[in-house]
Formats: structure tokens, sequence, C-alpha cells
């Protein structure tokens, strides 16, 4: 997990909140001291600080890795998933066209604008060059995963699991070696819906021309 983390943050951010369908913002701010940059993070109510660093570049990715430390503490399961998914991503696809379909090459520091506040919407950042938007997110993800598993004769099931807490629900779902969870939702079909649209976008990255 380090060196996925530790090279690409905000592509591991980005497709953190772009696979669990966050959407809350990530706002960052920079200032600068003593002729170096700063920037600070702010998501969810919560607020982070880089150290100094020469580059604004350099100070987003320092706030993005402290960031992703806590995320590392309170949700490891989850970060595992996104850690598996830009491996996978990374082994099926050229290291260029990686950092175009999952970091967004159009944002980077050299075209971006001058701004010192930067919003960037949870899930605007593709996960792939195939759009996720069309698959799991139009139609039904459940009924796609059950299309898949029948069409291409799949002998492995489909292992749903739900609990419920603080009256809301979470669903999990089980599937060869693979294993996801939904985030909480209002009700068991939501967070069905949830957890198979995390399912139907790992297989986007592992055989999207069978999802296509």
């Amino acid at each position: 997990m380090t060196e996925i983390w530790q090279d690409n943050p905000i592509v591991f951010l980005n497709t953190y909140t772009r696979i669990f369908d966050i959407k809350d913002k990530f706002e960052y701010r920079y200032k600068l001291c003593n002729d170096k940059f700063i920037c600070s993070l702010k998501f969810n109510n919560q607020y982070w600080e880089s150290s100094e660093k020469p580059e604004k570049k350099l100070a987003k990715e320092d706030v993005a890795r402290i960031f992703i430390k806590e995320l590392m503490i309170h949700v490891p399961e989850k970060c595992k998933q996104v850690d598996r998914i830009l491996r996978n991503t990374e082994a099926n696809e050229p290291k260029n066209d990686i950092q175009a379909n999952l970091a967004g090459e159009g944002n980077s520091y050299s075209s971006e604008s001058k701004k010192d506040i930067e919003a960037s919407p949870a899930g605007e950042k593709v996960l792939t060059k195939y759009e996720i938007a069309k698959i799991g997110k139009n139609l039904n993800p459940i009924i796609f995963l059950n299309t898949y598993i029948n069409r291409f004769d799949i002998k492995d099931k489909l292992q749903y699991e739900f609990r419920s807490s603080n009256n809301k629900f979470i669903y999990s779902l089980k599937f060869k070696d693979q294993y996801w969870e939904s985030v909480e939702k209002q009700n068991k079909k939501q967070a069905k819906e949830d957890v198979a649209r995390i399912a139907v976008n790992y297989l986007i990255t592992q055989d999207p021309e069978k999802c296509e």
C-alpha cells in the first residue's frame, strides 16, 4: 500500500471518493510562508495542514498523505480496496494512461490557475478511461452484477451480508477472493446498491471488455 499512496496521494484520494460515492468536497487552500508553500485540506468539517514545501504541488501531496494516514487508521479495509484497484489498474494500463485517467492530467499544476482555493468535487475525476457513470450508475448495479454472473457463466456466488449501526445499514459483498463494504445508508436497498456499485467499479478495472 505504501508505494501507491506515497507516490500518488492525490490519485488515491480521488479514487477513494469515487468508488465509495462520497459527496463531500476536498477544499485545498495555500499560503506562502518564508518563500515556501503550506497547503491546508478541509474535508467533512475536518482540517489538515502540510509542512512547508518549495512548490504548491509538493505541499498539496504532503497534506494528502497526512489525510490518507488517518483514513488508514479509521477505514483500513476501504483503503486496501482502493489500493487493490489502483494496483490492478496499474498492471493493466500504461503508466501515462493511469495518470491521465485517475489523476486528471488536465488539472496538473503546470496548467492550473493561480487561485489559492481549489475545490475538488468528490468523484469529478474518472477512475479509468471507461465511463463509470454509464455502468452501475444509470443501470441498477445489482442487476448488472447478476447479469454479469449469468452471462459469463461464473460459478462463484455473490455473498451479501448486512448489519445495522445507529439506525443505518451497511452491506458487505464477498465475491471470489474479494471483499467490499458499503458506506452507511438509510435503508438496506441503498446499502446493497452501494456495495454492488463498488464491485462494479472493480470489475471495470479488471475486465472492461466484458463490462462494456
